[in-house]
């Protein structure tokens, strides 16, 4: 589960931090007392809410403390992120702030509520709030509330009771409710990569409004790393090949014989990341188990030809809501077929993305193409890109595509922000003729 935290922190690295991820006691593989709840409430008798934040926040104060004996760490300036559980003890770490303590970050966070998610149960609803204005009594460090309203373990109306317990005892603090977290059902998993267009310009904001940003501009960001698709893989390896490629070592790649992928990535050594990977082509019952790569190594094979990239490139204004894409389908009979399937592999790191799927009639797409006498109503995809406010620059999305027949293809699209040239939008995408 802290890998999913990655992206938050190299976001943070971005603005100047030097990031540490950590799991407070009990958690995963950490040693120590679990201060959390069981599934059937026990140990959230009254009281024992702010107890077990606080017990939390200790964890925090002493990686704070070992942080701030570096010498390449500053004494003042510390933010404290948490996410669910975590982002309930750092507000209790603003109650009670370690040296130095200058802003805390809250992401979907709270206590009691019931493992199963069912209907944003909470062992102790009244207890919750009560421990959120102990906290907001003393708590005089800025805090960001950050919550998804389709987060499955704390309601929209028990987010706006905790934020008001919060902030009527007095604490400063800021409350950002947000939509759909791209590939979860749960907007819990906010914190999730799918999170990422939802919380980054949050942060950013928080960080600059509370004085917290050690940087004016950010550090660049490496582009995603993109290379050919190797045999044996081909259109439904592609994808894994790319996620591959971008994780975090240690990793490795293995593949049957054929064609099937498996990818793992994270692990503490080489020797377990290719362990891994082989032993899940193995259990598979896959024939001709072997190792393709491992730690991004590129490996001498021809490229694939069926898994080559579709790139498109193209330039909008700053602060331009442009359509990077139109796309609809029919056949020669004028007839709709279905529009394709499509999954964001790499979200834009600088913009938000906004589909949009509606009707139009065909010759009204493209009047000169041959296919211009035909008025049916077919349906229609756009994806509108906004960049970030300020930006100008590079930024890139990444996305497979699956056709109704079972076509796969990976798209690639290098949006250049770009005040000094014209909008140049997309057009319609070339329909398939089945």
């Amino acid at each position: 589960m802290l890998r999913a935290y990655l992206p938050f922190a190299i976001d943070l690295a971005r603005h100047g931090y030097l990031t540490v991820i950590m799991a407070r006691r009990g958690y995963g593989s950490s040693t120590g007392h679990f201060s959390g709840r069981a599934n059937d409430c026990r140990g959230n008798s009254i009281g024992d809410y702010a107890e077990s934040g606080q017990a939390d926040a200790d964890d925090y104060r002493a990686v704070i403390q070992a942080m701030q004996a570096r010498p390449d760490v500053l004494p003042t300036g510390t933010i404290a992120a948490g996410v669910s559980g975590g982002g309930f003890a750092v507000l209790a770490l603003a109650a009670d702030p370690p040296p130095g303590l200058a802003a805390v970050i809250n992401m979907s966070g709270g206590h009691g509520a019931l493992a199963t998610r069912r209907f944003h149960q909470n062992c102790n609803e009244t207890e919750l709030m009560s421990a959120h204005r102990t906290y907001g009594a003393t708590a005089r460090a800025p805090a960001l509330f950050m919550y998804s309203d389709e987060d499955q373990a704390f309601s929209p109306r028990q987010v706006a009771l905790m934020f008001a317990a919060y902030t009527d005892a007095g604490a400063p603090a800021r409350l950002e409710m947000v939509g759909h977290v791209l590939g979860h059902d749960d907007g819990h998993a906010l914190i999730a990569s799918g999170g990422q267009p939802l919380w980054r310009p949050r942060v950013a904001a928080f960080l600059a409004r509370s004085g917290a940003a050690y940087r004016d501009g950010l550090a660049d960001e490496p582009r995603p790393l993109m290379s050919a698709v190797p045999d044996p893989l081909g259109t439904t390896g592609a994808k894994v090949w790319f996620w591959y490629l971008n994780a975090a070592d240690h990793r490795a790649i293995s593949v049957a014989a054929n064609g099937d992928v498996w990818a793992v990535a994270y692990q503490d050594s080489i020797e377990d990341a290719a362990g891994r990977a082989m032993a899940q082509c193995m259990s598979s019952g896959a024939e001709g188990c072997r190792l393709l790569s491992q730690d991004g190594a590129i490996p001498d094979a021809p490229p694939s030809r069926a898994a080559a990239w579709m790139l498109r490139r193209v330039t909008v204004r700053p602060g331009t809501r442009t359509v990077l894409w139109t796309e609809t389908r029919w056949n020669k009979g004028c007839v709709a077929t279905p529009l394709a399937a499509h999954e964001i592999v790499y979200q834009p790191r600088h913009g938000v993305l906004e589909g949009v799927v509606e009707t139009a009639a065909v010759s009204a797409l493209n009047p000169a193409a041959r296919w211009a006498h035909c008025t049916h109503q077919v349906p229609v995809r756009r994806l509108y890109y906004t960049p970030d406010a300020g930006f100008a620059g590079t930024d890139t999305l990444i996305a497979e595509q699956v056709t109704h027949s079972g076509r796969r293809a990976l798209f690639r699209v290098d949006i250049q922000v770009d005040a000094a040239r014209s909008a140049a939008a997309a057009g319609p995408a070339e329909p398939d003729a089945d």
